[in-house]
């Protein structure tokens, strides 16, 4: 059967093409992996998936949805990781990281208020009393809770390099695959989305725009990450909604992305977090 056969994607090749996707777990502790993280994903390479996937890594301190996320802003943050990659990789599968950053509402969940049942039952006391991660967005647009400020060329050009920082250390932490999770009301959905982006400088307006941080944070991680080591992207194909980001919007991005060195496309599903109160 073809799901079982050996497939090589770029350069890295896998033993099968079962692949695991994210899942977040909220159990790091200051951002680091630990054995939780190495239990739950080598599971999985036990039982003979090819390709498995960390949760969502953050690239940015604000950029998080909960004080629980794994992440890779610094190098204190490789050897976890490390850990399980090596492990996965004694195993027989590839490990992937995905790596985003979020921005307003998707960032603001303190894990210790958070209605997920296993999520209040592993929080520390003290998670409640960090308070919430807010974060700024792309556009300033009205939502449950504080509008948050517009982000500016400095916040932009941070973020690229958070990424570009982040895949050197995936990298050193024995990851084969990047996936860059764009989706979602994550904040590169919020920019390529135009019911959330409402900028009028140059990452805003047109699709090509509205684009641009998507294909420059690909182009700066491919900068750094190896020729042969695959790149992903995670995108909402669509937005659900009839003046939001449509499957013809996707596919233009995507091939922009191919031309920048992206190998594949995760296609997600998911409304942009200004949805509702555009249909308002």
């Amino acid at each position: 059967m073809t799901l079982f056969a050996p497939f090589t994607l770029r350069g890295v090749p896998l033993r099968n093409r079962v692949v695991v996707s994210p899942m977040s777990q909220y159990r790091a502790q200051d951002g680091v992996a630990n054995d939780w993280h190495l239990v739950h994903l080598g599971r999985f390479a036990l039982g003979g998936a090819g390709l498995v996937f960390t949760e969502a890594t953050a690239v940015q301190e604000r950029g998080r949805r909960t004080h629980g996320d794994l992440v890779i802003w610094s190098d204190a943050h490789v050897d976890g990781l490390a850990a399980v990659t090596r492990f996965l990789q004694r195993e027989g599968a590839v490990a992937e990281s995905s790596s985003g950053t979020r921005g307003a509402r998707p960032a603001s969940a303190d894990r210790g208020t958070e209605r997920h049942r296993s999520m209040r039952r592993t929080s520390p006391s003290a998670a409640s009393s960090r308070g919430p991660l807010w974060a700024r967005a792309g556009s300033r647009t009205p939502r449950a809770g504080p509008t948050p400020a517009e982000m500016s060329a400095e916040d932009i050009r941070e973020v690229i390099g958070a990424f570009r920082a982040a895949a050197e250390r995936a990298r050193e932490a024995g990851f084969r695959v990047i996936e860059v999770y764009a989706a979602h009301g994550l904040l590169l959905h919020q920019f390529y989305s135009p019911l959330s982006n409402r900028r009028r400088d140059g990452y805003g307006g047109d699709l090509e725009g509205r684009g641009r941080l998507a294909a420059e944070v690909a182009a700066a991680i491919r900068e750094v990450w190896p020729d042969e080591y695959p790149l992903v992207f995670r995108l909402s194909v669509t937005d659900w909604h009839p003046d939001g980001w449509q499957v013809d919007d996707t596919i233009h991005l995507a091939r922009r992305l191919k031309d920048l060195g992206v190998d594949a496309i995760a296609c997600s599903a998911a409304a942009s977090p200004d949805a509702n109160a555009r249909r308002a």
